[in-house]
């Protein structure tokens, strides 16, 4: 896992600091399988108010298929 806490575009969000917390994990081939998935982000402020979200789709290829040739 890792983590960071950098400073942002404050301004961008009417706010006065601007910090962001990640966190995430490398994984085996066999915990994602062959297929569609979605990855859902949100910005939220201290009060836990959602300024902001995103989607995003990706598409995982069987082995010798499009991208894993």
């Amino acid at each position: 896992m890792y983590a960071n806490r950098l400073e942002a575009d404050p301004a961008r969000y009417s706010l006065v600091n601007g910090f962001w917390f990640t966190t995430g994990r490398v994984i085996a081939p066999s915990e994602l399988s062959v297929g569609s998935h979605s990855l859902a982000t949100e910005l939220r402020d201290a009060a836990g108010n959602i300024l902001t979200a995103s989607n995003v789709t990706f598409v995982i290829d069987p082995s010798g298929v499009g991208a894993c040739v």
